[in-house]
C-alpha cells in the first residue's frame, strides 16, 4: 500500500507538470501562433487598444486618460498592471503576453487546490491538466485582454471561498474579500455578487458558528472588499463629479442589451450597430451622465417590453455559450468546439453524480448560476464565459475521475480470467 506522504509527492510532482506544461504551451503559441505576430508591440482587438492607451497614459505620467480625456469607460486594474511593465521594458506588449503565460500556467494552482478539496487530488490534477490544455485558455493569453488576469483572481477568490465554507475564520475572510476586490477592480463582473455570497456564507456556516459570528465574518470580508474598491470610487468621484463604483461602461451594458435595437448578439459576439444602436438623445454629455441615461433608459424598456426582454435571453445565451465563434478557421472550431462539448457533457454528468453532496458542490454551482444569469439580461459573449470554463472542467474533472475510479473497482473485484 503507498503511503499517504509518498501519494502526495507524487500529486505536487504531477501538478508541477501541469504547471509547468501549460506555461509552456502558452509560450509556444505566443511565440509562433499566426507566424510570430504576438512577438511584435501590436494589438489585434478593439478592447485591446483601449487598455493600450490607457497603460501609456499612466506610464507617461498623465493619468487614467484615453484622447486626452479622464476616463472610467474601463475598470483600472489591467491597464494599471500593464503601465507598471512599460516603466520598466523596453517591449512591454511582449513582456505583459509573456507575464500572461505565467498566469495562465499559475492558474492549474487554485483549481487543483479546488479539486481537491471537493473531490480528492485526482479530481485536482484531472482539472489542472484541463485547464493546462484548454485552447480557448491559452489562446487569449497572446491577446492584451483582462481574461487571464481575471480568470485566476475569480479562481483564487473561489478557493477562499471554498477555505472559508470548510474551515471559516478571520484570516480566510479577510483574504477573500481583498481577493474579491482586486477581482471587481479587473473586471466588475463580480461587483453585485455580495447579493448571492452572503446568504451562502451565512447558510453554509449555520451549523457551526453562532450567528453572531457569522455575520461578522461576513461583514469582515465586505469591508475589506470595500476597501480594496473604494479609493478607485473616490477617484471617479472626483473626475465625474458623481457616483461611478467602477465604470462607466454599465450603460453600454445594459442598454446595448435591452432595447429596440437590441438583436441578443450574433456569432458569438456583440457590436455597435449590428446588435445594438444608441438613438442621438441618448449620446452626447459627460461619460457617467451619458451612461446614467443609458441605463436608465435600458431599465424602462425591460420593465415595459418583458415579453422581448425573455426572449433575447435564448440568443444571448446561445451567444456566449455557443462552442466556437462564427468565423473561427477549422482548425481552432475543431480544437475548441470538440474539447467544449466533451467538457460540458461531463459537467453535467458531475452535477448528477454530485446530486448527494451538492452543498459541498453549491460555491461552484452559484458562481456559475450567478454569471449565466446576469449575462441572460446583458450582453453576452463567448469570452465573457472563459473564465468560469476551469469550473466547468472542475465537474468535468469530478466525473472522469469517479467514473475511472468506479472502472478500477471494478477490474480489481473481477475475478482472473
Amino acid at each position: 500500500m503507498r503511503s499517504p506522504d509518498r501519494d502526495t509527492r507524487h500529486a505536487r510532482l504531477l501538478l508541477f507538470g501541469c504547471v509547468l506544461a501549460a506555461t509552456l504551451l502558452r509560450l509556444c503559441y505566443v511565440l509562433w501562433a499566426d507566424e510570430g505576430r504576438y512577438r511584435h508591440e501590436a494589438v489585434y482587438a478593439s478592447d485591446a487598444q483601449h487598455y493600450r492607451a490607457l497603460a501609456e497614459s499612466v506610464a507617461e505620467g498623465r493619468g487614467y486618460r484615453i484622447d486626452g480625456r479622464l476616463t472610467s469607460w474601463r475598470p483600472p486594474l489591467y491597464p494599471f498592471m500593464v503601465a507598471g511593465i512599460m516603466k520598466v521594458v523596453p517591449n512591454p506588449l511582449f513582456a505583459t503576453r509573456l507575464l500572461q503565460c505565467l498566469l495562465g500556467g499559475l492558474t492549474c494552482l487554485p483549481i487543483f487546490y479546488l479539486g481537491r478539496r471537493l473531490g480528492g487530488s485526482s479530481t485536482g490534477l484531472l482539472a489542472a491538466g484541463g485547464c493546462a490544455i484548454s485552447y480557448e485558455l491559452f489562446n487569449l493569453n497572446a491577446y492584451l485582454m483582462t481574461e487571464t488576469v481575471f480568470t485566476f483572481l475569480l479562481l483564487s477568490v473561489v478557493s477562499a471561498l471554498i477555505a472559508f465554507q470548510q474551515r471559516p475564520g478571520v484570516g480566510i475572510a479577510l483574504l477573500a474579500g481583498v481577493v474579491l476586490g482586486l477581482s471587481v477592480l479587473a473586471r466588475p463582473l463580480f461587483l453585485l455578487f455580495p447579493v448571492a455570497l452572503v446568504p451562502w456564507m451565512l447558510w453554509t456556516t449555520s451549523d457551526r458558528l453562532p450567528i453572531g459570528r457569522s455575520v461578522v465574518l461576513v461583514c469582515l470580508l465586505l469591508v475589506a472588499a470595500a476597501l480594496v474598491v473604494s479609493p478607485w470610487t473616490i477617484r471617479n468621484a472626483r473626475v465625474h463629479a458623481s457616483f461611478v463604483a467602477v465604470t462607466t461602461d454599465t450603460g453600454k451594458m445594459i442598454y446595448g442589451s435591452n432595447s429596440p435595437s437590441a438583436t441578443g448578439g450574433s456569432g458569438g459576439w456583440y457590436s455597435r450597430g449590428v446588435d445594438y444602436r444608441v438613438p442621438p438623445e441618448l449620446e452626447g454629455g459627460g461619460e457617467a451622465e451619458s451612461s446614467r441615461r443609458l441605463v436608465k433608459a435600458g431599465m424602462a424598456y425591460m420593465v415595459t417590453h418583458p415579453g422581448r426582454t425573455a426572449a433575447l435571453v435564448p440568443r444571448k445565451l446561445w451567444n456566449m455559450w455557443r462552442p466556437w465563434v462564427a468565423g473561427a478557421s477549422w482548425l481552432s472550431a475543431l480544437l475548441a468546439g470538440s474539447f467544449y462539448v466533451v467538457v460540458v457533457a461531463l459537467a453535467v454528468t458531475a452535477m448528477v453524480l454530485n446530486r448527494r453532496r451538492w452543498m459541498e458542490w453549491s460555491l461552484i454551482y452559484l458562481v456559475l448560476l450567478y454569471v449565466i444569469s446576469l449575462h441572460a439580461l446583458l450582453m453576452s459573449t463567448v469570452r465573457y464565459r472563459y473564465p468560469v470554463m476551469p469550473l466547468l472542467m472542475l465537474l468535468a474533472a469530478s466525473a472522469l475521475d469517479q467514473v475511472l475510479q468506479h472502472r478500477a473497482r471494478r477490474s480489481t473485484c473481477s475475478p482472473a480470467g
